[in-house]
């Protein structure tokens, strides 16, 4: 699943994905956007700014746009 919404007017982008397409992996990589992770259905290995994470499942995470995101696909 990826959704985008993007406004040209105001140079925005909102994307909502499971992260299970290659494009939006990149996404987080990406340095100037905000970052919302949420654990729905599992615990999850992330890796955040090169320091590693066990993440909770039902847990939220927010990143500021200098962080840089990566999540291990198990």
């Amino acid at each position: 699943m990826n959704l985008n919404y993007k406004s040209t007017i105001t140079e925005s982008m909102f994307n909502v994905s499971d992260f299970n397409c290659s494009t939006s992996q990149q996404l987080l990589k990406r340095t100037g956007f905000y970052k919302i992770i949420w654990a729905r259905e599992a615990d999850i290995n992330l890796t955040i700014d090169s320091y590693d994470f066990r993440f909770s499942k039902s847990h939220v995470l927010f990143c500021t746009p200098i962080n840089v995101v990566t999540i291990d696909k198990e």
